[in-house]
């Protein structure tokens, strides 16, 4: 890491607990922006709804998180890597055998709980098989039976949308390295091009009604901007004063009504600085970030089990400080019996 004065530049090289941590507080986001459709079945109360008039919410900017860090992270990963079989092995790795986990004990342990239908009749039913498709990232968002009765529809786990829409991402990723097309195209053509980008959406929105498409859009920017962040390590300089205008810039944006183009603006060198540049936190707190990814897969379906046995609604802060420690509990045991467990293997 090369100092000038107060300013820095960052290789990413290193481990950070700081990452983790913020990663563990975005899954925690996640669950507080979920409680509020789930429990009360409006996204009105929702604080940063109300914050941003609407623009945007705390689940939507946790997200960001999740794939601005991913990006960045995934393109570090794919330069080390031999081959493109590692490169996506360690992808499928990661991904698929808690989210597997997850989805069948969904199926095959809450769903014949919770069900309205008869034991033998959800059994028989196709479409209780059709939800194990969630394993390999095909979306099926409803078991037969299951939470029919609850505030928010009877979606048994809403969090996985992401999931995909990542993958999708890791071979666009994969394919702008090997087109070596972040060589030919300069930084500022890229950013240009980037910012115009985000503007024609913005512009778009406004237009028509973009539905699943709108939350895609923003997540999948961030992607693209941890990608360039570490494609340009050497070049983007880390600076306090520099943090302070990104803040501002999302303030401003949030006042105008532009708060998309503010966070694709000022969001990615947010979390670069406080990732990579700030002092590092103990790393017990930096060990929560271990069990994101696992709290991230599992609570949705545990705020629904929640609403559920309290007949279809709930208090939501209820609903967050019960899902809290459960979701935490369970990530866990997925780490620990199955993310550690894969990782060690794969590194023998």
């Amino acid at each position: 890491m090369n100092y000038n004065h107060n300013m820095k530049y960052n290789s990413y090289s290193s481990y950070s607990t700081n990452v983790n941590f913020i990663k563990f507080i975005a899954a925690v986001m996640v669950i507080l922006s979920h409680s509020f459709p789930l429990a009360s079945g409006t996204m009105d109360n929702e604080w940063f709804n109300i914050i941003t008039n609407g623009q945007y919410t705390m689940g939507g900017v946790a997200v960001c998180v999740f794939f601005f860090y991913s990006g960045l992270l995934v393109s570090k990963s794919l330069e080390k890597s031999t081959s493109a079989k590692q490169y996506f092995m360690k992808r499928v790795i990661r991904i698929i055998p808690p989210l597997a986990a997850v989805v069948i004990l969904s199926t095959f342990i809450m769903g014949p709980i919770v069900t309205t239908l008869p034991i033998y009749r959800y059994f028989v039913d196709p479409r209780t098989y059709l939800y194990l498709l969630n394993s390999i990232l095909i979306l099926v968002h409803d078991l037969p039976g299951v939470f029919e009765n609850n505030s928010y529809l009877s979606t048994v786990n809403g969090s996985l949308w992401t999931l995909p829409v990542e993958a999708v991402c890791y071979v666009a990723c994969f394919l702008l390295f090997k087109l070596k097309l972040h060589k030919k195209l300069p930084m500022k053509i890229l950013l240009v091009l980037s910012i115009l980008f985000d503007i024609l959406f913005l512009i778009l929105s406004k237009q028509m009604s973009l539905g699943m498409i709108y939350s895609m859009v923003l997540p999948v920017l961030m992607f693209f901007a941890g990608i360039f962040y570490y494609i340009f390590r050497d070049s983007i300089k880390m600076d306090y004063r520099f943090l302070i205008i990104a803040i501002l810039v999302i303030i401003i944006s949030n006042f105008s009504g532009t708060l998309l183009l503010g966070l694709y603006l000022g969001f990615p060198y947010i979390l670069a600085y406080t990732g990579f540049c700030c002092k590092r936190i103990p790393e017990l707190l930096g060990n929560l970030g271990k069990i994101s990814y696992g709290i991230y897969l599992c609570a949705f379906p545990i705020q629904q089990c929640l609403v559920w046995s309290f007949g279809g609604t709930m208090n939501i802060y209820g609903n967050m400080l019960m899902t809290l420690p459960l979701s935490m509990i369970v990530g866990w045991f997925l780490y620990e019996f199955m993310e550690k467990r894969l990782l060690t293997h794969k590194q023998k």
